[in-house]
């Protein structure tokens, strides 16, 4: 798959195993999040990966939401992944595109099969950029480098 590009301000490239999903199976991956959302998908690693952003609101938008984007994403998953016993495992930080950001790494069980999340947000010119990565646990070592290899070509 070719390069993305998140608002026409992050590239994001190392997508070559990946492919665009289909609307039908995307339905379950927006938990709540408003704005745009691409989500792609790599067959043979079982590895989702979503990836949005959303223009920033103003001060009565921040009062309402928060200021804090992780600490929303987290209780979003505690909230959406609680019958399939959502664990948090660790608070995350990196840089991506040569921005902060910040994450967290959970895990949960789905249709019996046990998965890992991973989800940053970053700010970049008044824009939030939400990226997130499932795959099964059982494929950590595989994800996690092409998560992390993704992550670094960034820009």
């Amino acid at each position: 798959m070719e390069p993305v590009l998140l608002n026409h301000e992050i590239q994001i490239s190392g997508l070559e195993r990946f492919r665009l999903m289909t609307e039908e199976e995307t339905a379950g991956l927006r938990l709540g999040h408003q704005g745009e959302v691409i989500c792609i998908k790599a067959e043979e690693l079982h590895m989702v990966l979503s990836l949005g952003w959303k223009k920033e609101g103003g001060m009565f938008s921040r009062l309402l939401s928060g200021n804090d984007p992780v600490a929303g994403m987290e209780k979003c998953y505690r909230e959406a992944f609680k019958p399939f016993g959502f664990a948090m495992g660790a608070y995350l930080e990196r840089t991506i595109a040569g921005e902060s950001a910040r994450g967290l790494r959970y895990t949960y069980t789905a249709q019996g099969i046990e998965m890992t999340g991973e989800s940053y947000a970053l700010k970049k010119n008044k824009t939030l950029y939400y990226l997130h990565c499932y795959y099964r646990t059982s494929f950590r070592e595989e994800c996690v480098k092409t998560w992390n290899g993704i992550l670094d070509t960034a820009g």
